[in-house]
């Protein structure tokens, strides 16, 4: 797969400076089966795409995605919103579990480098407004994917 929009997440994904971890992508055909069962066949997010190409499976770099465990995830909040009145009206991918309360995730209809995502299955973790979904401070998920990696490059934890 040509990376365009990951180059230093994909040139970095064996340092040992990601906390002694090496990434471990999904397969192109893996990556397939999840557009059919999220996007009805529709390619991800070019961004997306390559997050998954390098690292679906492990991503080395912070984000807990239950070792590739997608559609749990997806599942987990999907489930979690609708218990507090909120359903997703348009295809999402979640790639980010944190304390099992907060989501991040990207709307799969919003171009190659969608913009992120916040949703909160538990009220103690809403939004500082008190929203149970909301914008990340991230304008595009290649911005949060490059802030990670630029992280676990200096040292420093993600979160």
């Amino acid at each position: 797969m040509e990376i365009k929009y990951l180059k230093t997440y994909n040139e970095n994904k064996d340092s040992s400076k990601f906390w002694g971890r090496n990434t471990k992508s999904k397969t192109t055909e893996e990556i397939q089966e999840l557009e059919t069962l999220f996007n009805n066949g529709t390619p991800f997010p070019k961004a997306f795409r390559e997050f998954l190409f390098i690292g679906g499976n492990f991503n080395a770099i912070g984000l807990e995605t239950s070792t590739g465990n997608y559609k749990g995830l997806h599942q987990y909040y999907e489930e979690g919103m609708a218990a507090r009145g909120l359903k997703f009206n348009r295809p999402f991918m979640v790639f980010h579990n944190f304390e099992g309360a907060i989501g991040m995730f990207i709307y799969l209809d919003e171009g190659d480098d969608p913009k992120v995502y916040n949703c909160s299955v538990s009220e103690g973790y809403d939004s500082d407004n008190g929203e149970i979904l909301w914008k990340s401070n991230y304008t595009t998920f290649k911005e949060l994917i490059d802030d990670l990696v630029n992280s676990a490059l200096n040292g420093l934890q993600p979160w």
